[in-house]
Parts: C-alpha cells; sequence; structure tokens
C-alpha cells in the first residue's frame, strides 16, 4: 500500500470516529474517550480532520461504514413465522428432497433445497441440516453461522451446538469447538457422541499446539462422521 493510500484511509478511519461521536451513535464517557484517541491517532497517523490540505487530498467519496456494509452486508436475522399449514407442509417438503440430496452426496443441489425451505419457513432444522451440508463442503464458517442461525430459532436446539462444534473443530479452533460441545452435552447429557467428541476436543487441547495427533484428528472426524448428531450423512 503507498504512503497516498495509507494517508486516505488514516482519513477515513479518523472521519468514522469523529461521525459516529458527531451523531452522538456513542456519548457519555465513550464519547469523551473516542475523541481523545481522535487526538492520539491525529498525532501517531500525521493525518488531520481540522486541515482543509489534508481533507481537499485525502478524503474519500464515501464514508467507510457505507464501504463496509456494501462489501460485508449484513445478514437477515432469522425470526420465527406464523406459517399456513400448507407453507409448512410445502417448506417439509422441500426438507425432505435436501435430506435425499444429502444421501446422495449432492451437497450444492441439497443447499439450495434447504434454503428455498427457509425462504417458505425459517425453521431451525432447515438451518441445521444447512450447516451440515456447508460442513460436507468444508465451507464451515457457513455451517457456524447456519448452525448460530438455529440457535436464534431455537435456543434449546442441541444438534446446532453439535454442527458449529464439528464445523469449530474443521477449522481448529478447539476453544470453540469445546464451548459448543459442552453446550450440546449440557442440553442432551444422556448423548453419548457429544460426549466423545468434547473428550476428544480436549485431549488435543491439552496436548499442545504443536503436539496435534493426527491419529486423534482422524478419530474425531470420523466420530462425527458417523453420527447422527453431529453431521448430516442423516439429516433431520
Amino acid at each position: 500500500m503507498s504512503k497516498d493510500q495509507q494517508d486516505r484511509l488514516s482519513y477515513a478511519i479518523l472521519q468514522h470516529f469523529q461521525d459516529l461521536i458527531s451523531s452522538k451513535a456513542v456519548n457519555g464517557e465513550a464519547a469523551e474517550s473516542m475523541a481523545v484517541a481522535v487526538q492520539c491517532l491525529t498525532e501517531a497517523l500525521g493525518v488531520d480532520l481540522a486541515d482543509p490540505e489534508h481533507t481537499t487530498k485525502l478524503k474519500v467519496d464515501q464514508a467507510l461504514q457505507d464501504l463496509f456494509d456494501k462489501s460485508y452486508p449484513a445478514r437477515p436475522i432469522p425470526t420465527k413465522v406464523v406459517a399456513t399449514k400448507d407453507e409448512e407442509a410445502k417448506a417439509n417438503d422441500l426438507k425432505d428432497e435436501g435430506n435425499e440430496l444429502m444421501k446422495q452426496n449432492k451437497y450444492e443441489e441439497a443447499i439450495e433445497k434447504y434454503t428455498e425451505a427457509i425462504e417458505v419457513v425459517p425453521v431451525a432444522t432447515y438451518y441445521c441440516n444447512r450447516a451440515a451440508a456447508y460442513s460436507k463442503l468444508t465451507q464451515h464458517e457457513s455451517a457456524v453461522k447456519d448452525a448460530n442461525d438455529a440457535l436464534l430459532l431455537d435456543p434449546g436446539y442441541s444438534k446446532a451446538y453439535a454442527r458449529m462444534g464439528f464445523a469449530h473443530l474443521n477449522m481448529n479452533k478447539l476453544a470453540e469447538a469445546e464451548d459448543a460441545y459442552s453446550n450440546a452435552l449440557r442440553l442432551d447429557p444422556d448423548n453419548q457422541s457429544y460426549k466423545d467428541n468434547l473428550d476428544a476436543v480436549k485431549e488435543k487441547i491439552n496436548a499442545g499446539p504443536n503436539v496435534m495427533s493426527q491419529a486423534l484428528d482422524q478419530e474425531c472426524h470420523q466420530e462425527c462422521l458417523g453420527c447422527l448428531e453431529c453431521l448430516a450423512v442423516s439429516p433431520t
């Protein structure tokens, strides 16, 4: 990145903070702290919002928040809806089609069907099944997002935590995997698969970052793959 681009980015960041203060998006002590931060950053970066020359040279056409929102649009938050019997039946049929596609290892097509079901009636099960399909395609970040959405609709859904644990495990986010499996086990204390996977994750954590046992990786992976509660080889 060139010095000019660095300065333009610095100006945009400072302007973003100043906009938050001016719009009273932050107030009280938070506003005071942010104002101090702007002063400190102005000195550290050598970029001054009050300098007309800097404004002319460095100001960008779009606010930093607008640029961020366009690049990373907010995910719609799923909410429960009152569906008609016809809508419920249609969504369930689409879910069943997705399940059949999963059995045929047609994961992308399964995702399409689960997505269609969600568009008809947003149900935790559909998000959870789609999470499993994403994991099958190693799109684990998307799996975590869907598992989170499932939990927004049904906070007591243990399988969503298990899906999340599996995705985090495959991204080697062991602390997050441990937390997810712990929550799954809290909601379903008698589930042996959750116990086994949680124990496997804890063993990896205790082994330390430089002692990642390949055998343990394979064991944990296979346990999840073979478990109805952990991955949607057999979706709901």
